[in-house]
Formats: C-alpha cells, structure tokens, sequence
C-alpha cells in the first residue's frame, strides 16, 4: 500500500488510541468525548476518500509512460471533494474497470458497506450541523472495517496485477 494512505492510517489509529484514553475518563465532560468522536468520524471520511484517490492515482501513474495526458486528466479530475459511500466508490473504479468495480463490490457487500455508509452518513450528519448520536465504540468498528475496505479495494486495483484493458470485461 502506497506510504501516504499508511501514514494517514497510522496518524488516525493514533488519534483512535487518545480517544479511547479520553472515553475512559470521568472527569472529562461527556460533550467534550462527543465532540472528539465526531472529529474521529470526519478524519475516517476523509482517509476513506484520501485512501480511494491515491490507489487510483497510483494505478494511472503506473500507467503514465503508456498515456501521460491520461495521467494528468484523472491527477485533476481525482482532485475534487466526493462523499466516499460504496456506492460512489464503486461507480469511481468501474470508470476504470467493470471488473474490479465487480469484485470490489462482492468483497465490501454486507457489514464493511454498511459501516463504511455509516462513517459518511454521520459525517455528513456533523458537518451540516446536525447532531450525530454515534459512539465511540460504534465508530472505532465502522472504522475498522473502513480499513478493511481500503485494503481490499488496494488488492483489488493493485496496479502491478493489471493493465489497462481497452474493452470492459
């Protein structure tokens, strides 16, 4: 896996770890825990979506020598904000590939989707201002399998197991 998804990763477990410490507290105002779950929720929204870009960024730059101008137009197009649901994830790699588009979606189908729609439900929820009754228990197993979608959706476009097909499958 490419080392800036891992740093995210790393960064954020931490962050996880600190916030488990802080949950485990008395002393510290119930609000004030919300409050840093919620922050947790829009951080593991954003690695989701960071992650998705640069495994995709990383299969058309390894194809770069092949189609350079292909290369700088997803580089651009890849730079715009997106909710990362499973279903615009899975719309996002069927632009490149029906193939992975179908095996990501058996892999992620179930638990791992329903998590990871969680994760952006109540980001979604928190940053339109709308209170969000996610704990931090739930969130640190949503998190969870958002790894776990992450790294399935890497083995799955892993660019030293494919080339890019001129027709779909």
């Amino acid at each position: 896996m490419h080392r800036d998804i891992i740093e995210q990763q790393d960064m954020l477990n931490h962050l996880f770890e600190q916030a488990e410490l802080l949950q485990d507290q008395s002393d510290v105002d119930s609000e004030v825990k919300a409050q840093f779950v919620w922050y947790l929720c829009i951080r593991a929204s954003s690695y989701v979506e960071f992650s998705v870009r640069r495994i995709l960024l990383e299969y058309v730059q390894s194809q770069a020598s092949r189609a350079p101008n292909l290369a700088n137009f997803v580089n651009r197009k890849l730079e715009y904000s997106f909710n990362p649901k499973p279903s615009k994830i899975l719309e996002l790699v069927d632009l490149f590939n029906s193939e992975w588009k179908q095996n990501l979606g058996r892999s992620i189908d179930g638990k791992l989707s329903t998590s990871l729609g969680s994760i952006v439900a109540n980001r979604n929820k928190i940053a339109h201002g709308d209170i969000s009754d996610i704990t931090f228990a739930r969130l640190s197993g949503f998190y969870a399998d958002a790894q776990e979608v992450v790294r399935l959706m890497y083995e799955v476009c892993d660019n030293r197991n494919v080339e890019i097909s001129t027709q779909d499958s």
